[in-house]
């Protein structure tokens, strides 16, 4: 996790300060072992951008957020259960990966383009290769969700 901090205090009456705090530091456990959604649709319009876009922290084994060298990860987000074969699209563009910023993938402007009951979206936690990404294991489903025309 991030931010924490130690403060320093001397019983002493010394010169110069009695407290001293050290600078912000990260704990981490270990690598990613799990993905929690902080944010997912909960409705959507077909074709439009959902109005509330998913948000996807990378947490180790303890539950702090990865946050240092984290721009190495990437989530990637499909339809998991498509009731409609809707197709999931970011705005203009097919790339339906995000890297990971300060132990969090950010997605915007994405929408599925057909009406239906359920849909659930799946998201990946990927690692770079030299020749593109893989696909580490964990995987996390969001809620199903309505879209509407």
């Amino acid at each position: 996790g991030y931010p924490y901090s130690l403060t320093f205090s001397l019983s002493n009456a010394l010169d110069g300060p009695t407290v001293i705090d050290s600078d912000d530091f990260s704990v981490d456990v270990g690598s990613p072992s799990k993905l929690i959604i902080l944010d997912e649709p909960l409705f959507a319009f077909g074709g439009e951008s959902f109005p509330r876009q998913p948000r996807i922290a990378v947490v180790d084994a303890g539950g702090n957020m990865i946050v240092e060298d984290s721009l190495a990860l990437a989530i990637e987000v499909n339809i998991r259960n498509n009731p409609s074969l809707g197709v999931l699209s970011r705005g203009d563009s097919y790339y339906l990966r995000r890297n990971v910023k300060n132990g969090v993938a950010q997605f915007n402007s994405l929408s599925i383009d057909k009406a239906g009951e359920r849909y659930q979206l799946q998201y990946t936690l990927v690692q770079p290769l030299s020749s593109g990404f893989e696909a580490s294991g964990i995987v996390i489903t969001g809620h199903p969700f309505t879209v509407e025309i």
